[in-house]
């Protein structure tokens, strides 16, 4: 009984109530969890460029002229990124990190749409199954699963 005893007093001692601190802590990644799954991701594509190119942090820290101290946090896989920061990454290794094309959605459809039929003859019935096709898509946009100009080629 006295082991059980021991045992439990040991329990209790692991298992306290977790500090206000720690409170914070786990909330904040919980909330932080997206843009750190972002952060990561970006860290892993510039530490992937830096090893395929076989750049040391040391010259990426003189390319960016920063110090090896912030190339360490930029790769640690939990910074914050600033705008600027990102753009000057990319311009320094020349590697796209952000995706600029800002276009909605229908938008992209068409174009997709348009840029696969842009080779036939307009004058002739082509033309026409080139109208039929695009309104088809109009009618049926949530339908169309790609973007990608060879998923229907």
């Amino acid at each position: 009984m006295d082991k059980l005893r021991v045992n439990v007093d040991r329990l209790n001692c692991v298992a306290r109530e977790l500090t206000s601190e720690e409170r914070n802590l786990m909330e904040a990644r919980r909330r932080d969890r997206h843009w750190m799954s972002a952060s990561s991701a970006i860290a892993s594509k510039i530490k992937r460029h830096l090893r395929v190119n076989g750049i040391t942090n040391m010259e990426f820290a003189e390319m960016l002229g920063i110090t090896p101290a912030n190339v360490t946090r930029y790769l640690n896989g939990k910074t914050n990124f600033e705008l600027r920061t990102l753009v000057e990454i990319e311009r320094a290794l020349g590697l796209h990190i952000i995706d600029r094309e800002v276009v909605p959605q229908k938008e992209k459809k068409a174009v997709a749409i348009q840029v696969i039929y842009s080779g036939f003859d307009t004058e002739s019935t082509e033309r026409e199954e080139y109208m039929s096709v695009n309104m088809s898509v109009g009618k049926n946009r949530n339908k169309v699963k790609s973007t990608n100009i060879w998923d229907y080629a």
